[in-house]
C-alpha cells in the first residue's frame, strides 16, 4: 500500500491558504470504535483560513488503488448501512423534503451500487444514478433538474474536481442537495471526531466556511439544513424560494 508521506504544512485542497497538520489515524480507524489495529498511520491537514481537515495519504491513488484497500468486498463490514438501509433512508428524506420530485429529472450523484437511483425509479421518478468512484457504468448525457449527492463530499480526495464534474451535469435553473457531517460545533474532539475514518473513506471533514468557498469556485451558493443536509444553487435563478 502506497501512502504519501505527510508535510507539516500543505496547501488546502479548497480555498488553497496554509494546512498543518492536524493529527493522525490509523488506517482502519472506522466511524464506529471498533476495528483491529493496522499499524498504517493516516496523517490529516486541517486549514488556518476555512478549517478543512483532509488527508494527502491518497493522492497517488486511482480507481484501483481505492477499490483494493477501500471500497473492496470487506466495505460492507465497515459501513453495513452502505448497500440497503441508507439509500431507503435516502429515499424518504427526499420525499419529505421534496414532493414535486416526480416532476423533475433527477441525478443521483455518488450512489454507489445505483440502490437510491432503483428506489426513485419505483416511486415514479425519472432518476439515473452515477458513480464515478464505485463500479462500471456509463456516464449520462444531458442536464438534471435535481442533483442527490449523499455521503459524497467526505469521500472524495480532490473536493473541487469532484464539484466541477457534478455542476457539469446541472441544469442552470437546478439545485443540488448533499449531505457530509460538517464539524463545526465538533472541534472539541479534535483527530478524535468519528467522522474522521479512513476505513470508510472519510479523508475529506468540511466546515461550512470551507462548503461556502468550494461552491463559490462554481458561482453557487449554499445554504444548510443542519449539520449534515446542505442545499446548492446558482443565485441567479429562483429555485432557493421554490423549496
Amino acid at each position: 500500500m502506497k501512502i504519501r508521506q505527510p508535510e507539516h504544512t500543505v496547501a488546502c485542497k479548497v480555498c488553497q491558504q496554509t494546512a498543518t497538520l492536524f493529527g493522525m489515524r490509523d488506517f482502519n480507524t472506522t466511524c464506529n470504535s471498533e476495528y483491529l489495529l493496522s499499524d498504517i498511520s493516516i496523517y490529516y491537514h486541517q486549514c488556518s483560513k476555512c478549517g478543512l481537515i483532509f488527508t494527502v495519504a491518497f493522492d497517488d491513488w486511482g480507481s484501483e488503488e481505492y477499490g483494493r484497500y477501500i471500497y473492496n468486498a470487506e466495505y460492507i463490514q465497515y459501513d453495513p448501512e452502505f448497500e440497503s438501509i441508507r439509500p431507503k433512508a435516502n429515499l424518504e428524506t427526499l420525499k419529505q423534503n421534496f414532493p414535486a420530485l416526480k416532476q423533475w429529472l433527477v441525478l443521483d450523484y455518488g450512489g454507489g451500487g445505483g440502490k437510491l437511483a432503483a428506489l426513485l425509479k419505483a416511486e415514479g421518478v425519472q432518476a439515473v444514478g452515477w458513480d464515478p468512484f464505485y463500479g462500471e457504468g456509463h456516464r449520462p448525457g444531458g442536464c438534471f433538474d435535481f442533483i442527490c449527492s449523499f455521503e459524497v463530499f467526505e469521500h472524495t480526495p480532490a473536493p473541487i474536481e469532484t464539484l466541477l464534474d457534478l455542476q457539469l451535469f446541472l441544469h442552470p435553473q437546478g439545485v443540488i442537495f448533499f449531505s457530509t457531517l460538517v464539524h463545526d460545533g465538533r472541534t472539541q474532539l479534535g483527530i478524535n471526531n468519528p467522522y474522521i475514518a479512513p476505513r470508510n473513506g472519510h479523508i475529506t471533514i468540511h466546515t461550512r466556511e470551507s462548503l461556502k468557498r468550494l461552491f463559490a469556485r462554481v458561482g453557487m451558493s449554499v445554504i444548510h439544513y443542519n449539520d449534515a443536509f446542505h442545499i446548492a444553487w446558482f443565485p441567479t435563478n429562483n429555485s432557493e424560494s421554490s423549496l
